[in-house]
């Protein structure tokens, strides 16, 4: 009975506290209760549904990892082309700039 409880348990928790470890751990308990004869189909759905859960959330993490990280280097190389552009404004200004008097005579 107690593994059935710590099976119920298992599932209420939220996907970031649930590991890999917990959810290998809700699949023997799953088992064991089965074969001690109880009718858990609905609990199986249950934990499979977690499982897949579980899944989504792991491949969304990575993918919203991935994400930042492209962010990050295109924020950078914004930056370099931001001050590039910056110094290409200075280089245009000092060649527009005009003579003076004093600089021809």
């Amino acid at each position: 009975m107690s593994s059935l409880l710590g099976l119920i348990q298992t599932l209420c928790k939220s996907l970031q506290e649930l590991s890999n470890e917990d959810l290998i751990e809700a699949d023997i308990a799953l088992k064991y209760v089965k074969d001690a004869g109880f009718k858990v189909d609905w609990l199986e759905k249950n934990l499979d549904q977690v499982k897949e859960k579980k899944l989504k959330e792991l491949s969304g993490l990575a993918m919203l990892q991935e994400t930042e990280e492209k962010a990050l280097r295109l924020k950078r190389k914004f930056e370099e082309l931001d001050a590039l552009a910056e110094e290409q404004k200075k280089e245009l200004s000092a060649t527009r700039t005009s003579l003076t008097f004093d600089d021809v005579v």
